[in-house]
């Protein structure tokens, strides 16, 4: 409390985000070598150093937004601010895009995590799954969000279930494990050097793109920047992000990936299997209820988000209709109209994992691309002369 105001804290939202972007270590590491094979034990990590970078630049942005007294929205906001209300349409869409697929990916990966030892057809699992996503609906409805201590009780049950999980994998390592890790490295490597500067490119960009899932939620936590007193609180939160996600999600997905296990029979269930592989069979069942809760979490993370999104937008272009409350202060109309965006995005996929996944890494290149390119147009034409407490290299952000 300061000021006759409530904050969070940074380790709160640190925390909120952690949770959510936890979630993507339950599909993104089979999803990375789908795409690019053993190669993604290498680009995993090498776009965790990635994201550090551009969580660095989320700091400049909230920064600016900050010293123009503008509090959260994030890429919207930003947006709006350098580039005018027509092309910020574009970053909302972007962004309603990444919170639409967050829920249906987080679902369908719920579904398939919690019910990995439980034989069920693909049509029961595509009914649990709009089960989950209007039964969230609902909570939404009636007025039950989220909130920083519940999420906190969450991430202490993660850190226990990881740290064993990491624990045992070490402690269990398969002796060829090791060679496999190396060998990504090296064949990037021989990419890197024995071939032209397009080739190079293109490596580094198809190797990004394809593990960017693996960070998905980054962007969340320039989102809730109005719930904290400054952008330093914010900068605290990303350095939380990188010594924890940065850290767990590379060495989870490297474990896995090397293990004697046939990555294409349990692209859906990885961590899971992985579990059973390196503990047994109810520590894989724990393991993969586990992830069951934090992906429903993250359903609910992108109501929440995208409601309060559509609420400023809403707002500042008069769609009043649109957020008419319920008798218990709800955006019920928009919680409606994302469940069913969401139950048609599942039904036009089939509920594929993989489709999802797609168009999800897509979703989140745009969004990155749009906050940077914002932040390229505000920085050569204002240089540092409002921004002098934080700023990074132009030609960095630019490469």
């Amino acid at each position: 409390a300061k000021g006759g105001k409530w904050y969070l804290t940074w380790l709160s939202i640190g925390v909120i985000t952690l949770v959510d972007e936890l979630t993507s270590v339950f599909y993104a590491p089979a999803e990375a070598h789908r795409f690019i094979g053993s190669r993604a034990i290498f680009f995993i990590a090498f776009t965790s150093l990635l994201m550090r970078l551009l969580s660095s630049r989320m700091v400049e942005i909230a920064q600016i937004l900050e010293l123009h007294d503008i509090r959260g929205g994030g890429v919207y906001s930003f947006s709006y601010f350098v580039l005018g209300p027509v092309a910020s349409f574009v970053a909302v869409a972007s962004i309603m895009v990444d919170y639409i697929l967050t829920a249906c990916i987080s679902t369908v990966s719920a579904v398939i995590n919690g019910t990995a030892f439980v034989d069920l057809g693909a049509g029961t699992e595509r009914v649990i799954v709009l089960a989950i996503i209007w039964g969230v609906a609902w909570l939404n409805i009636i007025g039950i969000r989220e909130n920083a201590r519940v999420t906190f009780g969450i991430f202490v049950a993660a850190a226990f279930v990881f740290v064993n999980l990491i624990a045992l994998g070490i402690l269990h390592i398969d002796p060829h494990s090791p060679h496999l890790m190396l060998a990504s490295v090296t064949d990037v490597m021989h990419d890197f050097t024995q071939h032209s500067p397009s080739h190079f490119a293109w490596v580094v960009t198809t190797g990004v793109a394809s593990c960017v899932l693996a960070y998905s939620g980054i962007e969340s936590v320039i989102q809730t920047a109005g719930l904290v007193e400054s952008w330093r609180d914010i900068a605290k939160a990303y350095w939380f992000l990188a010594l924890t996600v940065g850290l767990v999600t590379p060495i989870v997905s490297a474990l896995a990936l090397s293990a004697p296990i046939d990555v294409a029979a349990h692209e859906g269930d990885l961590i899971t299997h992985w579990a059973t592989v390196v503990g047994n069979v109810p520590f894989g069942v724990m393991v993969g209820l586990f992830g069951s809760v934090i992906l429903v979490m993250a359903v609910n993370t992108a109501y929440v988000a995208s409601g309060e999104l559509l609420e400023r937008v809403a707002h500042r272009y008069r769609f009043a209709w649109l957020v008419a409350p319920n008798q218990r202060a709800s955006l019920y109309r928009i919680h409606i109209v994302n469940g069913c965006m969401y139950t048609a995005i599942i039904l036009l996929t089939r509920g594929s994992q993989a489709v999802l996944a797609e168009m999800y890494a897509i979703g989140l290149l745009a969004s990155f691309v749009i906050n940077i390119g914002c932040l390229l147009i505000y920085r050569y034409f204002q240089g540092t002369k409002e921004i002098r407490a934080y700023h990074t290299s132009r030609t960095a952000t630019l490469a």
